[in-house]
């Protein structure tokens, strides 16, 4: 069978949206589904226990996608990951002015968990953020921080803010490293500014 086919999900992960697709199967497919976090899994034609009259296929193997992907135990991998992490420690220590004293990991996991709230104006979510943050001025504070760091906007309220590129990178990443391989990191691109390219998630190619 030559010509592509388009098989759309309805109430799953796709929500409805198509996937256009040749045979032969398997191959991976890698879609944006609403957890916060870009997601990769293996799409597959299969026949089920009791054959019928319809065409079967599944989606398995979901696992999220890190934001450096890498093939591990080889120096491209080794330099992905010092790159992903030098441009956390950029974020935290520089765009964000966090100090290393006192308790920079519980801030780390404070940040990581405000980003996975957004976007802060769907349902009750503003208010949870509130939760996490103490309300009031600190919490106007702490999301001001985040975005004059450019991980976030917003419209006519703080309260409902979401996600830049910049920010969905650095979620991607915070969830994929943790605060301990910041130690003894430094800046990217030799003090160099970075550039819109380094905010964009990498995934493998399909």
């Amino acid at each position: 069978m030559s010509n592509p086919m388009t098989m759309i999900f309805h109430g799953g992960p796709l929500d409805g949206r198509a996937i256009d697709m040749t045979p032969p199967m398997p191959r991976v497919v890698h879609v944006d589904v609403q957890v916060g976090v870009p997601m990769e899994y293996t799409y597959e034609r299969y026949t089920p226990d009791q054959p019928d009259q319809y065409t079967h296929f599944r989606m398995t193997g979901w696992q999220p996608a890190s934001a450096a992907p890498a093939c591990e135990g080889t120096e491209e991998a080794a330099g992905d990951r010092e790159d992903t992490v030098s441009h956390l420690y950029k974020i935290f220590y520089g765009d964000l002015g966090m100090c290393g004293c006192g308790n920079p990991d519980e801030a780390y996991k404070l940040i990581r968990d405000l980003l996975a709230l957004t976007p802060l104006y769907e349902g009750s979510r503003w208010q949870r953020a509130e939760e996490l943050t103490g309300r009031g001025a600190t919490n106007h504070i702490i999301l001001s921080s985040l975005e004059r760091a450019g991980l976030m906007e917003h419209g006519s309220s703080l309260n409902g803010a979401w996600l830049t590129d910049k920010g969905e990178w650095c979620l991607a990443a915070m969830r994929d490293v943790e605060f301990s391989e910041l130690d003894g990191a430094g800046y990217p691109h030799d003090l160099e500014e970075c550039t819109d390219n380094c905010w964009t998630v990498t995934l493998p190619s399909l």
